[in-house]
């Protein structure tokens, strides 16, 4: 699978000092816990949000509910119904959303919310853990896996970013249904005497699942965007890549950005010397508060957002991982005659080649414009990697 290949193209070594960008990181850190604040204290029903508590009540709620440990016969039967669970965002069925998800934006955004699961969610959910041990924060149900660029946003209203210029060309998110039913039923048997399970519900997708992702995910987005801009302002792949950068402004991101820019383009410089590889890059680029680096935040996200290895959900990789495997080739082209970047193009480019051959694109219904998107990047990924 072509995602393998740059899962594990990505190494992880030591990274590099990054003073200046660690102190961007913590002040995007406060902003974000400033915007969970003031999102704790809005009533939730926006539209996604609905979608999430819905998908919920496919379960039986008597069983989900039900008090003690989350055991055996719990996990069996969510996974006996997860197809159930999946209907509503399957795309084979023509689930594609035409509403505002998660995104307010005058300008017309794509959003596309479809299925994950994990490599082995009996192993990976801490089923047998009460909910407030650490690991069960680490269980993202939802993700947003890919957004075209945008303003950088730490206000969430009604469940939604709201972009009151232009906003993204796209949003693509995944939901793990198994991990969101198991992570709402740990959160209801810490709760104290439920009287409302309908209130309990909004609250928790809310506060628990939607608020979270959408401030950390869209910054790290944000974040990878904004490297990639530092790294090249015109790269082989630019041509086949749509990008609009918006203004934004020291309100929004604080004065300690430049400095931060300063140390991604010192990485960039080092990298063109051969100081360093591009491995090094990968692991020093912060994409979070939490300090997560680059190649452990995509390897996470790729490793539980896995998309169902079916051909009629091509299109959708496409959609969730173009971006990233672009970033990837582009920081790597620097170094080009490094040994493993070369055998990294070498193995994508066949995987490339038999994409384009099945032509996964002519499964997208729904949009003829990203339709058309996946098969001008797809031929442009091969055109480059054929003459890079």
């Amino acid at each position: 699978m072509i995602g393998e290949r740059f899962v594990r193209h990505l190494r992880t070594v030591p990274p590099r000092s990054m003073p200046r960008l660690n102190q961007f990181s913590r002040f995007v850190g406060r902003k974000i816990d400033d915007g969970t604040n003031r999102a704790s204290y809005l009533t939730p029903n926006g539209y996604g949000c609905r979608v999430l508590v819905e998908i919920i009540k496919l379960a039986d709620l008597d069983v989900i509910t039900a008090p003690g440990n989350l055991d055996q016969r719990f996990t069996s039967y969510l996974l006996s119904i997860l197809k159930d669970l999946e209907k509503p965002i399957d795309v084979r069925v023509g689930k594609h959303t035409y509403r505002s998800l998660f995104v307010h934006s005058k300008s017309h955004c794509f959003e596309l919310m479809t299925p994950s699961r994990r490599r082995n969610p009996l192993a990976e959910i801490p089923t047998d853990q009460p909910y407030d041990h650490p690991s069960w924060a680490d269980v993202k149900p939802f993700r947003i896996v890919d957004m075209g660029t945008a303003d950088l946003k730490f206000q969430v209203y009604n469940e939604r970013l709201d972009y009151p210029r232009r906003g993204p060309t796209h949003a693509v998110y995944s939901l793990d249904c198994y991990a969101l039913v198991c992570k709402f039923a740990a959160y209801y048997r810490a709760q104290q005497n439920v009287s409302n399970i309908d209130q309990c519900l909004l609250d928790f997708v809310h506060n628990e699942v939607i608020v979270p992702t959408l401030l950390n995910d869209q910054v790290a987005l944000w974040l990878r965007n904004t490297y990639r801009q530092q790294f090249f302002s015109v790269s082989p792949l630019e041509s086949h890549t749509s990008t609009i950068w918006d203004v934004v402004t020291i309100d929004t991101i604080g004065s300690d950005f430049t400095g931060a820019m300063v140390d991604v383009q010192h990485l960039r410089d080092d990298l063109r010397k051969h100081a360093i590889s591009d491995h090094t890059v990968f692991s020093s680029l912060i994409m979070n508060p939490d300090g997560d680096n680059f190649t452990s935040y995509y390897r996470d996200l790729f490793y539980t957002s896995t998309t169902p290895d079916e051909q009629p959900w091509a299109w959708v990789d496409c959609l969730k991982h173009l971006s990233w495997w672009e970033f990837i080739l582009t920081i790597s082209s620097i170094a080009p005659e490094f040994p493993d970047v070369i055998s990294l193009k070498r193995d994508v480019i066949r995987d490339v080649r038999f994409w384009i051959m099945f032509k996964p694109w002519n499964e997208v219904h729904s949009s003829i414009p990203y339709r058309t998107m996946i098969r001008t990047r797809l031929e442009g990924l091969y055109s480059y990697l054929q003459n890079g």
